[in-house]
């Protein structure tokens, strides 16, 4: 299994980040769009593990998460990986970057509890909209980001975490929660 830890983004959100998607796809390049209902900002990627360590590992998520805070984050500007001037991920930023590392790590020392080892990049809040295929161009670029540029300041409830499982197939990755772990 295919296994991350994240936290799921609420319906209306999706619904609406999906209204100011929806046009981008006609009026841009042929792109991977991520389907909203696979919306999700993720704080640690597991990669193939046996259906075993999703109770071992939420056995140590559940008294690591359990005294960490919920919070509001707000939703910032949109960008890109690695840059601007060379898109290929298209992704919407979070605010309260401090507090999502500090969940991160967490998340992380607890997956490291259960003998996974993780990548050490440093945890960027975002959560990924299109994955691109070919170069756009600054005309492009700058379509894209304003089309989020009326999200920043929207907040979103950050209440819990979850271990999803990550299904590949033709028509692009399906996620299925397998379990949540309440913050306090």
């Amino acid at each position: 299994m295919r296994l991350f830890v994240a936290t799921p983004l609420p319906p209306a959100l999706k619904l609406e980040i999906e209204a100011a998607v929806e046009p981008l796809r006609s009026q841009l390049p042929p792109a991977s769009w991520v389907r909203s209902d696979s919306y999700h900002l993720t704080y640690a990627f597991l990669d193939e593990q046996p259906v075993t360590l999703i109770d071992r590992l939420a056995s140590r998520l559940e008294p690591s998460l359990g005294p960490f805070s919920r919070f509001d984050a707000t939703l910032g500007a949109a960008g890109f990986f690695p840059s601007r001037s060379r898109p290929r991920v298209g992704w919407l930023g979070f605010e309260e970057k401090d507090r999502f590392r500090r969940l991160a790590e967490q998340i992380r020392t607890a997956a490291r509890t259960v003998d996974l080892v993780l990548d050490s990049k440093e945890l960027i809040p975002h959560l990924t909209l299109v994955r691109i295929r070919r170069p756009w161009s600054p005309a492009e670029a700058e379509t894209f980001l304003q089309a989020f540029a009326r999200f920043g300041g929207i907040t979103l409830p950050v209440t819990a975490v979850s271990i999803y499982e990550s299904r590949l197939s033709s028509g692009g990755a399906k996620h299925m929660e397998l379990r949540r772990i309440e913050l306090a």
